[in-house]
Parts: C-alpha cells; structure tokens; sequence
C-alpha cells in the first residue's frame, strides 16, 4: 500500500475565501508577475526552480475558470532552490495563452512521464484550499503549492525522478470484503472492479479519497440497489422513455419517415443492458448500458441522484463526443 498511503496521506490545510468574480473581474486579472492578482497575497513572491516529472493524466482546466488555468499531475520533483525532494503525486498550475485556451492545446503542453525544468511560485501555506462565492453557488477548489510561470527546459534525464515512474506503474489493489478486490487507476484516482448484477459480473468503478470513504459509497450504493431486478427495470424504462424517438431515428439513418417495424419503448426497455457503474463520491451514480447495434457507436448513460434514489436525467454521447442531455421532465441540452 506504499503509493497509496503516499497519494493519499491526510495534510492539514488552510480554507480562504475569494469574491464573486463577477462583481470583481479585476480581482481575478492575471498580474505583470503572472499570477492572478486573488492569488498573488497566498504565494511567495521570489520564484524558485524546480525539476519535475509529469504523470499519465490528461491536462485538465480548472472547473473554477477564474482565471482559466490548467492542472498537470506529476509524479514528484526536485526543488533545485533548496534542494527539497518529494516522490507524492501532486500537481501544478500554469495559465495557458488566449491562442492555446481557443484550440485547447494547452492539453499537449507536457508529454507524459517527462522531465521538465520549471520556474515556479510556491504557497505560503501547503494544500491551501479556496472557496468562491458567487451569486449561482459556492464553489470549493485546491491551489496548486506549484505556480508554473515558465518551462526551462524539457526531455532532461534523473535517475530519482525516473525511478517514481516504475513504483507508480505497480497495480495497487484494495480488498473491501463484501466487494472484493479493487485495482486503483492512478491517473484518474478511481477504484475498478466488479458487482454481481442479477448473477452476472457487471464493471464497478468508484472515486477514491480514501479507503475508508470509498467503503462508505460503496455500501451506499448496494443499500439502494437491493431490490436489483426493481432498479435494473427502473433505469432501463427510464432510458427507453426517452430513447425510442432517436434509436428508431438513428435505424433509419437519420429519416424521420416511420416505417412498419419500429421499435416501441417496450422493445428498447427489454433490450437495454446495464454494462457498467460509476460511483462519482456519494452523490450521483452513472449507470451506462452495454452497446447495442442501434446506439450506432453512441454511449447511453442513466445519472441517478442520491437525494432522490430515482434516475435524473438521461446523457448520450454521440462518437465524436457531443452531448445530448434529457432531464427527467424531456429538457433537452446539447453541449
């Protein structure tokens, strides 16, 4: 369990609060140093050099957006200021261009398992934690204790660094003894493995902040599944309420003429299979349907909430990854 109890080790952490930044753009500017003027009083202000070796993850933007900025996963890295190591997975932050945020390239900045030579800004405090207030919601994030404002150099070569490379790749499996075993996925910190649905093995994956929480959601989630053959014939009439429209659309290449031998919502609930769930913490459950030669290629995904244990809205996700969204009331989003 040694990588596990390195990524998942309890810190403490500091909480600070940031305005609206709809009422205050210039408080989320990006200052002449580079770093949002919200942020610069929680950083120190001399940069420092660091070596750091990336992970598998893909680059993600910040669901804050304010400003926009980008997370890389990384491995470890090498203070080369002070000469500090640390072989944690941790992360940083850098702020793409307006050219690499419009065609998203921002995502192939950083190869995979790289050594790069960063300039950086460090936090005052580690694993500071931000809460934003904004008239919509509150919304809760973590800075990065690594605030990248340029890359040095690229492709370098160290022997400390690349060895965390072959103890990451090392399958970590946790045992949960009514579930059974577990494999980690390290690049997106999921639990995967299997659940007996209706007497066949259906694939389970669940977030993991901890072992702990994790068998929280999971007991969670077979308590409201009991009655499997009544949850299982629930998502399916849920999905095929809405599903018969586009499935007799998409049979006929996209026609809207009816022909005899349509499907009826009867027929598509008794073909839908239930083929794997997602566990996203205890809030909300994916359950998506095993593929069928009438989705044409599409993924179709029932979100159950928690609060109401009922399904909540229908997601299909079309081969080039578009969405088309249906709440439970028909409304329909396409993103």
């Amino acid at each position: 369990m040694g990588f596990l109890n390195k990524l998942f080790g309890k810190k403490e952490s500091s909480l600070i609060t940031f305005k609206d930044p709809k009422k205050h753009p210039h408080y989320y500017a990006v200052g002449p140093n580079g770093l949002p003027n919200c942020w610069k009083p929680y950083f120190n202000p001399e940069p420092q050099e660091y070596l750091v070796i990336t992970a598998d993850a893909e680059i993600v933007s910040s669901e804050m957006d304010m400003p926009f900025c980008a997370n890389v996963d990384i491995l470890g890295y090498i203070n080369l200021t002070t000469g500090e190591r640390r072989d944690t997975l941790s992360f940083f932050t850098f702020i793409p261009t307006d050219e690499e945020k419009k065609n998203q390239s921002y995502k192939n900045r950083y190869d995979k398992f790289t050594v790069y030579k960063i300039k950086a800004l460090t936090t005052k405090e580690p694993n500071t934690h931000i809460k934003v207030l904004t008239e919509e919601k509150i919304i809760f994030s973590t800075f990065s204790d690594i605030f990248c404002l340029e890359t040095l150099e690229k492709r370098l070569s160290n022997d400390f660094l690349e060895s965390l490379i072959e103890e990451y790749k090392k399958p970590e499996i946790v045992n949960f003894e009514e579930f059974g075993d577990f494999t980690l996925n390290k690049s997106e910190y999921v639990l995967e493995g299997k659940y007996n649905w209706l007497g066949n093995a259906i694939d389970l994956s669940v977030e993991y902040p901890n072992e702990e929480e994790t068998h929280k959601f999971l007991k969670t989630f077979d308590s409201l599944c009991k009655d499997q053959k009544s949850f299982d014939e629930n998502a399916r009439r849920f999905a095929a309420k809405f599903l018969t429209t586009y499935i007799n659309k998409w049979r006929s290449n996209g026609s809207i003429t009816y022909y005899a031998n349509m499907l009826s919502e009867e027929d598509i609930a008794k073909m839908l299979q239930i083929g794997s769930v997602y566990i996203d913490y205890d809030i909300e459950y994916e359950i998506r349907f095993k593929d069928h030669p009438y989705f044409c290629g599409r993924k179709i995904t029932v979100y159950y909430k928690l609060k109401t244990k009922e399904p909540d809205h229908l997601e299909i996700e079309e081969p080039d990854g578009t969405i088309t969204d249906i709440d439970s009331d028909g409304y329909t989003l396409n993103f």
